[in-house]
Protein backbone atom coordinates (compact mmCIF):
# COMPACT_ATOMS: atom_id res chain seq x y z
CA UNK A 1 0.00 0.00 0.00
CA UNK A 2 1.29 3.19 -1.28
CA UNK A 3 -1.54 5.76 0.00
CA UNK A 4 -3.84 5.86 2.78
CA UNK A 5 -7.53 4.58 1.22
CA UNK A 6 -9.23 7.21 3.18
CA UNK A 7 -7.28 10.44 2.05
CA UNK A 8 -4.68 9.70 -0.73
CA UNK A 9 -1.89 11.18 0.95
CA UNK A 10 1.02 8.85 0.94
CA UNK A 11 1.64 6.39 3.49
CA UNK A 12 5.10 5.81 5.59
CA UNK A 13 5.25 3.30 8.69
CA UNK A 14 2.77 0.52 6.97
CA UNK A 15 2.22 -2.32 8.87
CA UNK A 16 -0.48 -4.79 7.45
CA UNK A 17 -1.82 -7.89 9.51
CA UNK A 18 -4.98 -10.27 8.36
CA UNK A 19 -7.23 -8.37 10.01
CA UNK A 20 -5.55 -4.91 10.67
CA UNK A 21 -4.11 -2.27 8.17
CA UNK A 22 -1.67 0.60 10.51
CA UNK A 23 -0.18 3.43 8.70
CA UNK A 24 0.79 7.29 9.01
CA UNK A 25 -0.04 10.14 6.73
CA UNK A 26 1.89 13.42 6.35
CA UNK A 27 0.22 16.71 5.66
CA UNK A 28 1.45 20.12 5.62
CA UNK A 29 3.48 20.02 9.10
CA UNK A 30 1.39 17.45 11.04
CA UNK A 31 1.19 13.37 10.88
CA UNK A 32 -1.92 11.52 11.84
CA UNK A 33 -2.09 7.43 12.29
CA UNK A 34 -4.86 5.40 11.34
CA UNK A 35 -5.37 1.56 12.13
CA UNK A 36 -8.47 0.07 9.72
CA UNK A 37 -10.09 -2.82 9.88
CA UNK A 38 -9.54 -4.99 6.47
CA UNK A 39 -12.81 -6.42 6.55
CA UNK A 40 -14.57 -2.40 6.83
CA UNK A 41 -12.68 -1.46 4.27
CA UNK A 42 -12.59 -3.54 1.65
CA UNK A 43 -16.71 -3.85 2.09
CA UNK A 44 -16.64 -0.35 2.38
CA UNK A 45 -14.01 0.37 -0.84
CA UNK A 46 -16.62 2.21 -3.12
CA UNK A 47 -17.70 4.38 -0.25
CA UNK A 48 -14.27 5.80 0.89
CA UNK A 49 -13.59 6.48 -2.65
CA UNK A 50 -16.82 8.49 -3.40
CA UNK A 51 -16.04 10.36 0.36
CA UNK A 52 -12.41 10.34 0.13
CA UNK A 53 -12.09 14.04 -0.64
CA UNK A 54 -14.46 14.93 2.37
CA UNK A 55 -12.04 12.80 5.00
CA UNK A 56 -9.35 14.43 3.18
CA UNK A 57 -11.07 18.00 3.75
CA UNK A 58 -12.25 17.50 7.22
CA UNK A 59 -8.37 16.83 7.98
CA UNK A 60 -6.75 19.59 6.32
CA UNK A 61 -9.22 21.77 7.71
CA UNK A 62 -8.91 20.89 11.41
CA UNK A 63 -12.21 19.18 11.96
CA UNK A 64 -10.91 15.43 11.66
CA UNK A 65 -11.87 14.19 15.36
CA UNK A 66 -11.10 10.75 15.27
CA UNK A 67 -9.02 9.25 17.63
CA UNK A 68 -5.39 8.50 16.85
CA UNK A 69 -4.80 4.80 16.94
CA UNK A 70 -8.33 3.86 17.47
CA UNK A 71 -9.60 1.29 15.14
CA UNK A 72 -11.52 2.83 12.45
CA UNK A 73 -14.48 0.41 10.97
CA UNK A 74 -17.79 0.58 8.70
CA UNK A 75 -20.77 -1.24 10.41
CA UNK A 76 -19.09 -4.14 10.81
CA UNK A 77 -18.34 -6.03 14.07
CA UNK A 78 -14.75 -4.97 15.45
CA UNK A 79 -12.46 -7.75 16.42
CA UNK A 80 -12.56 -8.61 20.26
CA UNK A 81 -9.91 -6.30 21.97
CA UNK A 82 -9.60 -3.46 19.66
CA UNK A 83 -10.76 -0.51 21.52
CA UNK A 84 -11.34 2.13 20.64
CA UNK A 85 -13.43 1.98 17.96
CA UNK A 86 -15.10 4.41 15.95
CA UNK A 87 -17.52 4.32 12.98
CA UNK A 88 -16.18 6.22 9.79
CA UNK A 89 -19.65 6.09 8.55
CA UNK A 90 -21.46 7.49 11.45
CA UNK A 91 -18.67 10.52 11.38
CA UNK A 92 -19.30 11.47 7.49
CA UNK A 93 -23.09 11.78 8.07
CA UNK A 94 -22.57 13.96 10.92
CA UNK A 95 -20.08 15.79 9.86
CA UNK A 96 -20.09 19.41 8.87
CA UNK A 97 -18.77 19.81 5.97
CA UNK A 98 -20.07 21.27 2.01
CA UNK A 99 -22.05 18.71 0.40
CA UNK A 100 -24.08 20.43 -2.33
CA UNK A 101 -22.89 22.27 -5.54
CA UNK A 102 -23.73 25.25 -4.06
CA UNK A 103 -22.25 24.63 -0.16
CA UNK A 104 -18.92 23.92 -1.97
CA UNK A 105 -19.23 27.21 -4.35
CA UNK A 106 -19.72 29.35 -0.88
CA UNK A 107 -16.97 27.58 0.68
CA UNK A 108 -14.10 27.78 -1.84
CA UNK A 109 -15.33 31.94 -1.94
CA UNK A 110 -15.40 32.34 2.04
CA UNK A 111 -12.06 30.51 1.85
CA UNK A 112 -10.52 32.61 -1.02
CA UNK A 113 -12.05 35.82 0.46
CA UNK A 114 -9.82 34.97 3.65
CA UNK A 115 -6.77 34.87 2.03
CA UNK A 116 -7.04 38.09 0.44
CA UNK A 117 -5.22 40.98 2.55
CA UNK A 118 -8.01 43.54 1.50
CA UNK A 119 -11.26 43.41 -0.61
CA UNK A 120 -10.80 42.61 -4.02
CA UNK A 121 -6.89 42.50 -3.61
CA UNK A 122 -5.22 39.17 -5.83
CA UNK A 123 -4.38 36.20 -4.54
CA UNK A 124 -2.00 33.14 -6.25
CA UNK A 125 -4.18 30.15 -6.93
CA UNK A 126 -1.94 28.82 -9.55
CA UNK A 127 -0.22 25.79 -6.71
CA UNK A 128 -4.13 25.31 -5.54
CA UNK A 129 -4.13 22.14 -7.98
CA UNK A 130 -1.69 19.98 -5.13
CA UNK A 131 -3.52 17.79 -3.32
CA UNK A 132 -3.53 18.94 0.17
CA UNK A 133 -4.59 22.52 -1.17
CA UNK A 134 -7.29 21.82 -3.30
CA UNK A 135 -8.40 18.97 -0.52
CA UNK A 136 -8.57 21.61 1.57
CA UNK A 137 -11.62 22.99 0.01
CA UNK A 138 -13.42 19.95 -0.31
CA UNK A 139 -12.76 18.93 -3.96
CA UNK A 140 -12.73 15.82 -5.71
CA UNK A 141 -9.64 16.69 -7.81
CA UNK A 142 -7.87 19.69 -9.93
CA UNK A 143 -10.81 19.88 -12.28
CA UNK A 144 -13.67 20.15 -9.24
CA UNK A 145 -11.57 22.85 -8.31
CA UNK A 146 -10.97 24.72 -11.69
CA UNK A 147 -14.81 24.05 -12.13
CA UNK A 148 -15.26 26.06 -8.91
CA UNK A 149 -13.15 28.98 -9.90
CA UNK A 150 -14.32 29.94 -13.01
CA UNK A 151 -17.17 32.04 -11.85
CA UNK A 152 -14.68 33.31 -8.92
CA UNK A 153 -12.06 34.74 -11.18
CA UNK A 154 -12.29 38.09 -13.03
CA UNK A 155 -12.80 37.94 -16.65
CA UNK A 156 -10.57 38.55 -19.09
CA UNK A 157 -6.95 38.07 -16.39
Amino acid sequence: MEHCPLTDFKAFDVEETDQTLRYTIKFRDQSQRFSLWRASLEQHADYLQTHQYALRGLLLNGKWNVPEEGLLYWESPAPEGSVPVFDLVDYLLSANYPRTPKEKLEFLFLALYHRQQWDGARIRTSEDHELENYGAYYMVNPAEYQFYLAPLAPQGH
